[in-house]
C-alpha cells in the first residue's frame, strides 16, 4: 500500500510541473503566433523586399504611401523600400519618381551603398540628376 502514495505523488508532481511550464510558455507561444500581424507595415514590406517578394512590398508599401498613413522616418522608408522594389520589378520610371520624392523632402539623402545594389543606385543617381536639374 506504501508504493501506491509515492506513485500518486510522483505523478501529481509531474503534472504540476506540467502546468507550470505551460503556463510559463503560454504568452511566448500567443506572442509568436501573433507577431507577423503585430509587425509596422514598413518592417513586413522590408522583409518582403529582403525575400524577393517585391510585388507584395509593393502593395503593402504603395497604399501606405498613397493613402498618407505613414510620416517622418518611417514614410521615408517606405518610399526607398518602394523605389527599390520597383528597380527590382522592372519599374525604373516608378522608382525614380519615388527616388525623387525622398530627395524633395531630403535633398541630401543618398542610398547606403553597402546596403543598396548597384541596379537600384544606379537608378536613384538618374533620378538624382533629374532632381537637381528641376
Amino acid at each position: 500500500m506504501k508504493q501506491r502514495p509515492a506513485r500518486w505523488r510522483t505523478v501529481t508532481t509531474g503534472a504540476v510541473l506540467f502546468a507550470q511550464l505551460a503556463v510559463a510558455l503560454a504568452p511566448a507561444v500567443s506572442s509568436a503566433q501573433t507577431t507577423g500581424a503585430q509587425r509596422p507595415p514598413v518592417q513586413r514590406g522590408q522583409e518582403y523586399y529582403e525575400q524577393s517578394r517585391f510585388d507584395e512590398a509593393i502593395t503593402l508599401l504603395r497604399d501606405l504611401v498613397d493613402r498618407g498613413q505613414l510620416v517622418g522616418e518611417d514614410l521615408q522608408k517606405a518610399r526607398e523600400l518602394l523605389a527599390r522594389s520597383y528597380v527590382k520589378k522592372g519599374y525604373p520610371v516608378q522608382a525614380k519618381e519615388m527616388f525623387k520624392a525622398i530627395l524633395r523632402t531630403m535633398p541630401d539623402w543618398r542610398p547606403d551603398p553597402i546596403k543598396v545594389p548597384p541596379d537600384e543606385t544606379a537608378v536613384f543617381d538618374q533620378a538624382l540628376k533629374e532632381f537637381q536639374a528641376e
